[in-house]
């Protein structure tokens, strides 16, 4: 009996021991269940994969190379689970879990708003929580059906049974190779190179297209580098009201700035023989030797781009390529060349343009070639340089104020000398009186407007914001002072125009931030007659008429438009647009034909515009610019040009026109950039400015350009933003300033960015 129950106990011990023995192993249960286990531990992944994506999107339409890196991430996330809980069951459904919430959540932000979930939309989340209850749940077939297969896949998890041991060396080494290995995936990702080897889009102003392109996973993760803003040096309130505190002094500020104005005629004064030839048009600046690279950010207005498949190709090449170089060269020394911008070395260059012995010869070759490709400012080229003190006039009464940001408009003679059949812009080239007109400097080519709308009505600059970041998508979640308020404050009605859809850059959100009293999209036109398939700018110009008929009769006007007349994709052939002009030398495409066609359209449209506000009986003045060149597969075919111009701005330089119907001084204005335009117009309207352009003012008289590439000082030398340029307690409390503008609004010192109280 005794040796039966010791027999029994021995008995109990050993399937104790082995019941240990099993719940410390790998795996377990029969082989067959183990193989079955193990392989969808591998397949596990990329059903979570195709679960989340199947809310609102094909997943089967992604590339094999773009699935794989999602899997990847999915891959590392289902082992980690599987270290951390010890059971495959428990981590798949997790994992399983986790892509359906996030799916859901996607699916219901898509339906609410029509874009997707990105990083900077948590700054929103309270927002969101207020506003859920407004909306019905969007029950629809789509969904009905991937519930149905997350319900599946909860129960066939229960088969699944591997497992891990949850103590020990052992599992400390397990959950330190899972981090190293989900880690190195998340930078895998980032990495720009890799991004471009697999072909990521990296479009922030489309996000459906990049999440339908790259999946939500790593959309998401490559957004969240956009997210961070490093705090300046020696930031404090203290630190801000230190800075702008001689500016809130008037008469302190005057002084300053007339000092500002000396320093920048002194510079300026330089005789047109002997001043550096800077800036030539006809690629002649081969000397101009930097190792600068710039971003380019592609534009995609819809998922449903008509531009050709090479267009596309190059313009999606370029868009992840540039960033891959730019972050290899954020580290490289400064490079003081003597830039081609137009400052006072431009002098030489612009009276060249208009010598005799050129003019004749440019008239002999028109008998056999056609129409030389002028500059606009070729007629101001005799003209003296209008800027700092020279700008300031006194008005009587408030003129109004209009704002064209033009769609991709751009003198592509800074970038090769080319004859067309016909004169591109007769119109705009034609205007000296009561004009000014002049280069800006911009952040980006080919696309992200809102990046140059934010630059122009912030007065901030993207030199202190992540490199390819959209300040309308992830800095802009409140109301902000801006050029608007400061008008508003003057007693002007504002408006934005903007003939396309309200959601494009959260147009619809930041608008309302800025204060703007009136907002029309493409929906509210009355005007909406299309140029391929846009809103005309001839149609965008009446509409601008119609509101100076409607506007309150005891306000000034202040009208920013934005246009689309002209945005890219200029390869496919319309009904309803003829093609005018044609590149008639070396150096022509049929994309740049159709670009500067549409140019063509633009200046048109422009002369019957400003023929329109002459006859106006209330003062008006326009300030007319580009918001970038076109992208680099427009231009390409010029690059076969001998006279192409190599130079690190030459794809930056947009040209501004400031026209009014009253008497403003005429001439050439400097090269500046937009984040210093809008102070030069408040001064040629006779208005008054806040502390923080009153600072801007000063920056400008020894920094007139600066862009998120670069910035160049009034003897043309061109700087990289890394530590080391003369100018770097003047950059820095520029940064400081804008940080309590943009970033730090819960300290923000508004009287800084207000009109001082007298």
């Amino acid at each position: 009996m005794s040796a039966d129950l010791n027999g029994k106990t021995g008995s109990a011990a050993t399937i104790t021991e082995a019941k240990g023995k099993q719940a410390n192993a790998i795996v377990c249960k029969p082989l067959p269940q183990r193989l079955f286990s193990l392989v969808f531990f591998f397949l596990w992944p990329l059903g979570c994969f195709y679960l989340l994506e199947s809310f609102m999107n094909d997943p089967w339409g992604i590339s094999p190379a773009i699935q794989l890196a999602n899997y990847l991430l999915y891959l590392g996330a289902e082992l980690l689970l599987l270290v951390i809980t010890g059971r495959q069951s428990l981590s798949a459904r997790i994992l399983l879990g986790l892509s359906y919430g996030i799916g859901l959540a996607n699916y219901l932000v898509m339906n609410f708003r029509s874009t997707p979930i990105v990083p900077w939309d948590f700054n929103s989340f309270g927002t969101a929580v207020s506003v859920v209850s407004n909306y019905k749940f969007p029950f629809s077939v789509r969904f009905a059906v991937v519930s149905a297969c997350l319900i599946a896949g909860m129960v066939g998890a229960h088969f699944l049974c591997l497992r891990f041991q949850r103590h020990g060396l052992f599992w400390l080494t397990a959950l330190l190779t899972a981090s190293i290995f989900m880690t190195g995936v998340v930078n895998l990702i980032n990495y720009p190179l890799y991004g471009y080897l697999i072909d990521l889009d990296n479009t922030l102003f489309n996000t459906v297209y990049m999440y339908e392109h790259n999946g939500f996973m790593v959309s998401f993760l490559r957004n969240i580098a956009y997210l961070n803003v490093d705090r300046p040096e020696g930031y404090s309130v203290q630190a801000v009201e230190a800075i702008v505190n001689p500016y809130l002094d008037q008469e302190e500020a005057d002084e300053k700035l007339d000092e500002a104005a000396a320093i920048t005629e002194t510079d300026q004064a330089v005789d047109s023989d002997t001043a550096a030839a800077g800036l030539n048009r006809s690629g002649s600046d081969s000397d101009l030797s930097t190792e600068t690279t710039t971003t380019n950010q592609t534009e995609t207005p819809e998922a449903e781009s008509t531009d050709s498949p090479a267009e596309t190709e190059a313009s999606q090449a370029e868009t992840e390529a540039n960033p891959a170089e730019t972050e290899a060269n954020q580290d490289v020394t400064t490079t003081e060349t003597t830039a081609s911008a137009r400052s006072a070395s431009e002098e030489k260059r612009l009276l060249e343009a208009a010598d005799e012995s050129e003019s004749e010869q440019e008239e002999e070759d028109l008998q056999t070639t056609g129409q030389t490709y002028q500059t606009l400012l070729g007629s101001m080229a005799d003209l003296p340089l209008v800027s700092g003190a020279d700008l300031k006039t006194n008005v009587t009464s408030q003129p109004n104020i209009i704002i064209v940001m033009n769609e991709s408009f751009s003198d592509l003679s800074v970038l090769a000398d080319f004859q067309t059949n016909i004169e591109v812009t007769p119109q705009l080239n034609s205007l000296s009186a009561n004009t000014i007109k002049g280069d800006a400097a911009v952040s980006i080519k080919g696309g992200n407007t809102a990046t140059s709308e934010f630059e122009f009505l912030t007065s901030d600059s993207m030199a202190f914001l992540p490199t390819g970041s959209v300040a309308y998508q992830q800095f802009i979640s409140g109301y902000m002072p801006t050029l608007v308020q400061l008008l508003e404050d003057q007693d002007y009605y504002t408006i934005a125009m903007h003939p396309y859809r309200a959601s494009g850059w959260n147009r619809d959100q930041v608008y309302p931030y800025f204060g703007f009293d009136k907002i029309k999209f493409a929906s509210d036109f009355t005007n909406k007659q299309l140029l391929r398939k846009y809103i005309s700018d001839a149609s965008l110009f009446d509409e601008i008429l119609l509101e100076l008929q409607n506007k309150p009769a005891d306000q000034s006007a202040f009208i920013f438009t934005v246009s689309m007349q002209n945005h890219g994709g200029y390869t496919t052939e319309y009904d309803n647009f003829e093609q005018q002009v044609e590149v008639t030398s070396d150096g022509g495409a049929d994309a740049l034909n159709q670009y500067l066609s549409l140019i063509y359209e633009t200046d048109a449209a422009m002369g019957d515009f400003l023929s329109a506000l002459e006859e106006l009986d209330q003062d008006t003045i326009v300030l007319f610019f580009g918001d970038h060149q076109p992208n680099d597969y427009t231009v390409s075919s010029l690059k076969s040009l001998d006279s192409y111009n190599e130079a690190v701005d030459a794809r930056y330089q947009v040209p501004y026109v400031i026209w009014a119907n009253y008497d403003i001084p005429e001439g050439r204005g400097q090269t500046t950039s937009l984040n210093f335009l809008a102070g030069d117009l408040l001064d040629l309207a006779g208005l008054e400015k806040s502390p923080y352009l009153l600072f801007l003012d000063e920056l400008q008289a020894q920094l007139p350009v600066m862009t998120a590439n670069y910035c160049i000082d009034t003897e043309g030398t061109l700087y990289e933003y890394n530590g080391s340029t003369p100018f770097e307690t003047w950059l820095n409390n520029y940064k400081i300033l804008q940080y309590n503008q943009l970033i730090d609004r819960k300290n923000r010192v508004s009287n800084v960015f207000a009109i001082p109280q007298s």
